[in-house]
C-alpha cells in the first residue's frame, strides 16, 4: 500500500529498539541457516547499508562489518558479505515512495556478493 514519506516514518515509532530487532533478526537467520543447509545449500548474509548508517546522508561511516548486529553473526559463524556501497543515502535507499528497483545499487550488490559467492565456490 502506497504511502506518504510522512506515514512511513510515523511508522518507526513502533519499531522496537536495536538489541531487541538483532536478538530477532539472529535467531531468524539461524533458523533460516539451518533450513538452507538441510536442503544442502549455503547460507550467506548480504549486508546492503550498514545498521548505523539507515539515516545518514554522509558516507564514511562506521563499516558494516564493525556493526553491533553483524559482530553477532559473526560470533555465531554466519558467512558475511558486507556489500554497503557507502553512498549517501538517497544514492540507494529502496523506501516505499522510492523509484524502483535502484539499479545503481543494485548493480554494485551484485558485484559484491558474485565475488563472495565465487571465493566461497571455488
Amino acid at each position: 500500500m502506497p504511502l506518504s514519506e510522512q506515514e512511513y516514518e510515523g511508522m518507526m515509532a513502533y519499531a522496537p529498539d536495536r538489541f531487541t530487532r538483532h536478538q530477532i533478526s539472529c535467531r531468524v537467520f539461524e533458523e533460516a541457516r539451518a533450513l538452507t543447509e538441510a536442503a544442502g545449500a549455503k547460507f550467506v548474509v548480504a549486508v546492503l547499508r550498514s545498521g548505523d548508517s539507515i539515516e545518514a546522508k554522509e558516507v564514511d561511516k562506521t563499516p558494516p562489518m564493525e556493526t553491533m548486529f553483524v559482530k553477532q553473526l559473526l560470533e555465531r559463524g554466519f558467512d558475511v558479505v558486507d556489500a554497503d556501497p557507502n553512498k549517501p543515502f538517497e544514492d540507494i535507499s529502496f523506501y516505499p515512495t522510492d523509484i524502483h528497483p535502484n539499479s545503481s545499487a543494485n548493480k554494485h550488490f551484485a558485484a559484491v556478493i558474485g565475488e563472495k559467492l565465487d571465493t566461497m565456490l571455488n
